[in-house]
Protein backbone atom coordinates (compact mmCIF):
# COMPACT_ATOMS: atom_id res chain seq x y z
CA UNK A 1 0.00 0.00 0.00
CA UNK A 2 1.22 3.44 -1.07
CA UNK A 3 0.49 6.97 0.60
CA UNK A 4 0.97 9.98 -0.48
CA UNK A 5 0.74 12.60 1.86
CA UNK A 6 2.25 16.10 0.49
CA UNK A 7 3.67 16.37 -3.32
CA UNK A 8 6.48 19.39 -3.89
CA UNK A 9 9.49 20.63 -4.63
CA UNK A 10 11.95 20.52 -1.51
CA UNK A 11 15.21 21.62 -0.58
CA UNK A 12 16.19 18.16 0.15
CA UNK A 13 14.66 14.41 0.66
CA UNK A 14 15.54 11.14 -0.09
CA UNK A 15 14.35 7.30 0.16
CA UNK A 16 15.41 5.19 3.17
CA UNK A 17 14.85 1.46 3.91
CA UNK A 18 15.37 -1.32 6.48
CA UNK A 19 14.38 -5.02 7.48
CA UNK A 20 10.59 -3.96 8.26
CA UNK A 21 10.08 -1.62 5.01
CA UNK A 22 10.81 1.70 3.74
CA UNK A 23 10.17 5.51 3.20
CA UNK A 24 10.29 8.85 1.37
CA UNK A 25 11.20 11.71 3.52
CA UNK A 26 11.67 15.66 2.81
CA UNK A 27 12.85 18.46 4.49
CA UNK A 28 12.34 22.08 4.06
CA UNK A 29 10.32 23.94 1.45
CA UNK A 30 12.04 25.24 -1.46
CA UNK A 31 8.62 27.32 -3.07
CA UNK A 32 5.86 29.22 -1.59
CA UNK A 33 2.81 31.27 -2.78
CA UNK A 34 2.17 34.53 -1.12
CA UNK A 35 -0.68 36.86 -1.40
CA UNK A 36 -2.04 40.20 0.33
CA UNK A 37 -5.39 41.84 0.83
CA UNK A 38 -5.52 44.98 2.46
CA UNK A 39 -4.04 44.48 5.82
CA UNK A 40 -4.30 40.22 5.76
CA UNK A 41 -1.42 38.03 4.42
CA UNK A 42 -1.89 34.86 3.47
CA UNK A 43 1.22 32.38 2.45
CA UNK A 44 0.29 29.09 1.07
CA UNK A 45 2.98 26.30 1.23
CA UNK A 46 4.51 22.94 2.65
CA UNK A 47 6.03 23.04 5.65
CA UNK A 48 5.28 26.91 6.80
CA UNK A 49 6.97 27.69 9.78
CA UNK A 50 4.61 29.86 12.86
CA UNK A 51 6.74 32.76 13.29
CA UNK A 52 5.08 35.56 14.63
CA UNK A 53 7.95 36.56 16.97
CA UNK A 54 10.17 39.99 16.64
CA UNK A 55 13.77 39.17 16.77
CA UNK A 56 16.28 42.13 17.67
CA UNK A 57 19.60 40.09 17.63
CA UNK A 58 22.48 40.94 19.80
CA UNK A 59 25.40 38.80 18.89
CA UNK A 60 29.41 39.82 19.75
CA UNK A 61 32.04 38.65 17.28
CA UNK A 62 35.72 39.15 17.55
CA UNK A 63 34.56 41.72 20.89
CA UNK A 64 32.48 43.43 19.32
CA UNK A 65 28.87 43.60 19.66
CA UNK A 66 26.25 43.61 16.65
CA UNK A 67 22.80 44.48 16.46
CA UNK A 68 19.78 44.17 14.10
CA UNK A 69 16.80 45.72 13.97
CA UNK A 70 13.49 45.55 12.60
CA UNK A 71 13.54 41.78 12.87
CA UNK A 72 10.85 41.01 10.89
CA UNK A 73 11.12 43.74 8.87
CA UNK A 74 8.86 44.91 5.39
CA UNK A 75 11.88 46.66 4.08
CA UNK A 76 15.29 47.93 5.77
CA UNK A 77 17.28 46.16 8.98
CA UNK A 78 19.40 48.32 10.59
CA UNK A 79 22.96 46.76 11.55
CA UNK A 80 24.76 48.53 14.35
CA UNK A 81 28.68 47.64 15.33
CA UNK A 82 29.47 49.07 19.08
CA UNK A 83 33.32 49.90 17.55
CA UNK A 84 32.85 52.51 15.02
CA UNK A 85 36.61 51.46 13.83
CA UNK A 86 35.54 48.06 12.98
CA UNK A 87 35.71 46.65 9.15
CA UNK A 88 33.50 43.94 8.94
CA UNK A 89 31.98 42.66 5.74
CA UNK A 90 28.90 41.40 5.29
CA UNK A 91 26.62 38.48 2.57
CA UNK A 92 23.05 38.74 2.90
CA UNK A 93 21.62 35.13 1.18
CA UNK A 94 18.24 33.85 1.33
CA UNK A 95 17.25 30.60 2.87
CA UNK A 96 18.35 28.51 -0.25
CA UNK A 97 21.84 29.76 0.00
CA UNK A 98 21.13 32.10 -2.98
CA UNK A 99 23.25 35.59 -3.17
CA UNK A 100 21.47 39.12 -2.71
CA UNK A 101 23.86 41.45 -1.68
CA UNK A 102 27.29 41.99 0.07
CA UNK A 103 29.22 45.04 1.39
CA UNK A 104 31.40 46.61 4.34
CA UNK A 105 29.94 48.20 7.28
CA UNK A 106 31.06 51.85 7.51
CA UNK A 107 31.16 54.06 10.87
CA UNK A 108 29.61 51.27 12.59
CA UNK A 109 26.47 51.20 11.00
CA UNK A 110 24.67 49.84 7.54
CA UNK A 111 21.25 50.20 6.45
CA UNK A 112 20.20 47.14 4.52
CA UNK A 113 17.64 47.82 1.93
CA UNK A 114 15.14 44.56 1.81
CA UNK A 115 12.72 46.62 -0.48
CA UNK A 116 13.38 44.49 -3.56
CA UNK A 117 13.73 41.23 -1.75
CA UNK A 118 10.37 38.83 -1.62
CA UNK A 119 9.13 37.65 1.80
CA UNK A 120 10.89 35.12 3.46
CA UNK A 121 13.75 33.60 5.69
CA UNK A 122 17.11 35.71 4.86
CA UNK A 123 20.69 34.66 6.28
CA UNK A 124 22.63 37.45 7.29
CA UNK A 125 26.57 36.72 7.72
CA UNK A 126 28.88 38.94 9.27
CA UNK A 127 32.52 38.18 9.12
CA UNK A 128 34.70 40.04 11.74
CA UNK A 129 37.84 38.17 11.14
CA UNK A 130 39.20 35.89 8.23
CA UNK A 131 37.86 33.15 10.51
CA UNK A 132 35.51 34.02 12.26
CA UNK A 133 31.81 35.17 11.55
CA UNK A 134 27.98 35.50 13.10
CA UNK A 135 24.90 34.60 11.10
CA UNK A 136 21.52 36.58 11.56
CA UNK A 137 18.21 35.29 10.78
CA UNK A 138 16.01 38.13 9.22
CA UNK A 139 12.68 37.84 8.16
CA UNK A 140 11.21 40.37 5.43
CA UNK A 141 7.64 40.49 5.27
CA UNK A 142 5.24 43.40 4.28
Amino acid sequence: MAVHAQQNTVVAGGDASGKTGSFSYSVGQALYLGANADEEEMIAGMQQPADDEAYDYNKMCDNVQITITPNPTPDYISVYLNDDFAKYRYVLTDAMGKFCTEGEFSDGYEKLDLLSQTNGVYMLRVYCTKDESVVFKIIKRR
